[in-house]
């Protein structure tokens, strides 16, 4: 391996680390029983948060929670410094909230 691919595969190597990308580890809050039980794929739900909130995923959950069917993927998108949540139903698909996104302070980040 010469000196330049040893470099490159360094640099390649070390961007999750610079936080350069931030979904590639966001399946890790998709706990395998629940997502036995979603009737929509992760990857549809993203498809449904994408057109709600054309932005960056920051992260994404797999969680019981109350509205819709009670099984819902919660996206955290990014957009312009725009920090947003947005929820899919893991049985139907449907958009269940697109809310800003607020910090510890209660300011809107």
């Amino acid at each position: 391996m010469t000196k330049s691919s040893r470099i490159a595969v360094f640099c390649l190597a070390s961007l999750p680390a610079l936080g350069y990308l931030p979904s590639v580890h966001a399946s890790e809050l998709i706990p395998p029983k629940l997502a036995t039980e979603a009737q929509v794929s992760e990857s549809a739900a993203r498809a449904q948060a994408f057109k709600a909130y054309p932005g960056n995923v920051q992260g994404v959950e797999l969680e019981r929670a109350a509205g819709g069917s009670g099984l819902r993927y919660t996206f955290e998108m990014e957009k312009g410094g725009e920090h947003r949540s947005v929820a899919v139903d893991a049985k139907t698909g449907s958009i269940l909230e697109n809310v800003q996104m607020t910090d510890a302070h209660g300011s809107e980040s």
